[in-house]
């Protein structure tokens, strides 16, 4: 995010610049927080799918055309808000699918199968932005995308558990 103001607002001071990925952090403990008191109503999975489409959704309509400060404050709280909900879900979401024996066991073997995507996602985003000269449309439009069609299947899965539209799975 500090990349993305410095270059949309070149001549801003580095404080200010810094400035939305804190706003963002700060809005991923209250999304970390919050989502689970939806999960407890709507689900786990429910409120995890939810949280990561509208994570998707905001990066395509809010982060894409984010070109003053005022704008990128939002785009950062927004998607900071629901892109932290990940963390906070996974054990909850493997608990559900899989029962809480083995637990402990569980939430490590989910982070493991988490680790190849966390550890390519700067890469990825740096050959992203740099085949697209810079452009920052083309890497948040493949972030936004990105999160959507893990939505989607996120919902496929979901429906493949429990078929029920109104079930709090």
């Amino acid at each position: 995010m500090q990349q993305y103001t410095q270059s949309v607002i070149p001549d801003i001071s580095p404080m200010m610049a810094v400035l939305p990925a804190a706003v963002m952090n700060f809005a991923a403990a209250l999304g970390r927080t919050l989502v689970g008191c939806i999960a407890d109503r709507v689900g786990a999975i429910n409120a995890f799918v939810i949280a990561v489409g509208m994570a998707g959704v905001v990066q395509l309509l809010i982060w894409n055309f984010a070109y003053n400060y005022a704008t990128i404050i939002v785009a950062s709280i927004t998607v900071g808000f629901f892109a932290g909900t990940f963390l906070s879900l996974t054990s909850v979401m493997g608990a559900t699918l899989y029962g809480v024996n083995n637990l402990a066991t569980l939430s490590g073997i989910l982070t493991l199968f988490n680790t190849p995507g966390n550890a390519a996602t700067a890469p990825i985003a740096g050959a992203v932005l740099s085949a697209a000269n810079n452009n920052w449309h083309a890497l948040i439009s493949y972030s936004g995308a990105s999160q959507i069609a893990a939505a989607l299947l996120l919902l496929y899965a979901r429906f493949s558990k429990e078929p029920r539209f109104f079930a709090v799975i």
